[in-house]
């Protein structure tokens, strides 16, 4: 369980550097600036919550779990407030590779 959880883990943390570093490039504006420190914030605190679950005690479980998913929410939704601010991980629309079958 630990392996799949590290697995999780670090799938999270790449996705959340993409995500963050995408933001802070894609708009210099102090808006853009300040929603990109929050959800760097928001991120350090979902990983912060996901690292609990190695030194948890079992009494504490619930609240790890809880902690995790508010976390999760508070991000996923400051991810979707940059958006709908236009706010992008990439400069450019991402087009589909030469050659490849579009589904």
């Amino acid at each position: 369980m630990i392996a799949k959880v590290r697995q999780l883990w670090q799938k999270i943390v790449s996705w959340c550097r993409s995500k963050i570093n995408g933001l802070r490039a894609s708009n210099g504006s102090r808006q853009s600036s300040i929603l990109a420190d929050e959800v760097t914030r928001a991120c350090r605190e979902w990983q912060d919550a996901q690292r609990l679950l190695d030194f948890v005690d079992p009494e504490l479980a619930d609240y790890v779990i809880y902690r995790i998913n508010a976390a999760q929410s508070r991000y996923e939704a400051l991810i979707i407030q940059a958006k709908k601010h236009n706010e992008t991980a990439w400069k450019e629309p991402l087009k589909p590779a030469v050659g490849q079958d579009n589904f």
